[in-house]
């Protein structure tokens, strides 16, 4: 029957195979794995981004710098798409040091994609039921969709790539603060 490894068990093997600085290889691993874990759970709402130190405070040298590197990626891969919670956890990993500058660049940028995506949507339901009310249909059943419009894509591309071009820079930013790039 085979043997199943556990995963620090697969660690302590690489270790000793090579040699000496095994205990910061380990450190390493399961930093990563705590970290990782850390921010899945954080965006699934299972933690509250504010825990996210207290949850690698047990943690380092290496095992806490791989965490900090591992939940700061997760963290900003999520940002498109829960721009709240992910921003949230990232200020909570870095706090006021290296990296707030570029943390606030980025949230400015979710903010105002955010806005002008409002806007546009806001621009394109009233010029839509205006061509509605002018074909003769109305009425509080008339609900114009924004996403149906013919020139939805190209004008909503338009409207928001100097927002995804700041949230860009700040993400890159905040990558190399981070030092995750």
């Amino acid at each position: 029957m085979a043997e199943i490894k556990s995963s620090l068990e697969i660690a302590m093997e690489r270790a000793a195979a090579m040699g000496g600085g095994g205990r910061e290889e380990i450190d390493r691993e399961d930093g990563m794995k705590r970290g990782q874990l850390t921010a899945r759970k954080i965006m699934l709402g299972e933690l509250e981004p504010g825990v996210l130190a207290d949850e690698l405070s047990s943690l380092s040298g290496e095992g806490l710098s791989a965490a900090r590197t591992a939940a700061a990626q997760i963290l900003l891969e999520a940002v498109p798409q829960m721009p709240a919670r992910a921003i949230s956890g990232l200020e909570a990993l870095v706090g006021q040091g290296q990296g707030a500058g570029s943390l606030r660049s980025l949230a400015e940028a979710v903010a105002a994609i955010q806005q002008d995506d409002a806007a546009l949507m806001k621009e394109l339901t009233l010029e839509m039921a205006g061509e509605l009310f002018k074909a003769g249909i109305s009425g509080s059943a008339v609900r114009p969709n924004p996403a149906a419009h013919p020139g939805f894509d190209e004008r909503r591309q338009a409207a928001l790539a100097s927002g995804f071009k700041r949230y860009n820079t700040a993400a890159q930013g905040l990558a190399e603060a981070l030092e995750l790039a």
